[in-house]
């Protein structure tokens, strides 16, 4: 199956950024670059990151510069969009160097595929049924899957993890063209079926998977049985998206939404899971603690509970 520590150590490296601890962060981000030489991208993302903030701008530009020498490239909307870079926006060699990522996205995008990852347990004393995971954007299918090492769910579910083929950066992807993404669910529906009978799959989704697993429950996409938002990246008007209650309580999904108190997508995620509750659909609305947009370190635990509290 799929293993990896990365998450937990990726929380810890954003535990130090909170507090502000850089050169700390620094030196847990070379034990991180040790463990996990599969993740040169992220690191070196990090790494400019804490360059910048601690002021050493010359570093930063020349280790993006580097990458690039090397094939590295990072995704020009990391590069647009984090505020830790806002001093290296608007220098001159930062824009030349994000016009090249520019052009390589363009490249990748030409070969990208949609992928796929499945792992079937011995279930023969246990009815089949499909648990998808849908990664947010900027991931992939095989790092998504880390976060699903849970053996409730592995004992109980055959586990499928799309991968998009909308290319976001190296090796990571995202559901940002809402057409693009509804197509490939669609098509996901029909090569599951081709394994074993489709019944209604759990659906299991963060950030921009987190807004599709909705959609999938609310246009029926899929077949759903319960939807799980973490952190749906919910950036549309609810009543004109998520206005299909009628046709949601027909088909007898049920809704958990996982949001962090300080989530910038927590009071839209509130305002679905309201409606879901004046139109008699069952939802769970669950707020962590402290956390920002991200995944909560204690998922493992919450999904364990939840599956006991539907299945067993």
């Amino acid at each position: 199956m799929f293993t990896s520590s990365w998450p937990k150590m990726e929380s810890r490296l954003f535990q130090l950024h909170a507090a502000e601890q850089f050169e700390e962060a620094l030196a847990f981000l070379n034990t991180m670059e040790e463990t996990h030489p599969d993740q040169t991208l992220w690191v070196i993302h990090y790494r400019t990151c804490l360059l910048t903030r601690l002021g050493r701008i010359p570093q930063a530009l020349s280790l993006l510069k580097s990458a690039l020498n090397n094939g590295v490239w990072l995704p020009p909307y990391l590069l647009r969009s984090d505020n830790d870079l806002a001093i290296l926006q608007t220098d001159a060699e930062f824009a030349a160097l994000l016009l090249e990522c520019d052009k390589r996205l363009l490249e990748a995008q030409k070969q990208a595929k949609k992928g796929l990852l499945l792992y079937h347990p011995d279930m023969e004393k246990l009815p089949k049924e499909w648990f998808i995971g849908l990664h947010g954007g900027g991931d992939a299918a095989l790092s998504f899957a880390a976060r699903f090492q849970n053996s409730t769910l592995l004992n109980h579910f055959s586990l499928a993890i799309p991968q998009s083929e909308q290319v976001r950066g190296p090796q990571q992807f995202g559901w940002g063209d809402r057409d693009v993404a509804k197509s490939h669910m669609i098509a996901l529906r029909h090569i599951l079926a081709e394994h074993e009978p489709l019944t209604p799959a759990w659906l299991c989704g963060f950030s921009q998977g987190g807004r599709l697993a909705l959609e999938c429950a609310f246009q029926n996409l899929l077949p759903v049985r319960h939807c799980i938002a973490v952190a749906p990246a919910l950036t549309d008007g609810i009543a004109a998206t998520y206005h299909n209650m009628g046709v949601v309580k027909q088909t007898g999904v049920r809704f958990t939404f996982i949001i962090g108190e300080n989530d910038w997508t927590r009071d839209k995620s509130t305002e679905i899971h309201t409606m879901l509750l004046e139109h008699g659909i069952k939802s769970e609305l669950q707020i962590v603690p402290n956390l920002g947009h991200a995944w909560p370190d204690d998922f493992e635990q919450r999904l364990s509970k939840i599956i006991a509290e539907n299945i067993l």
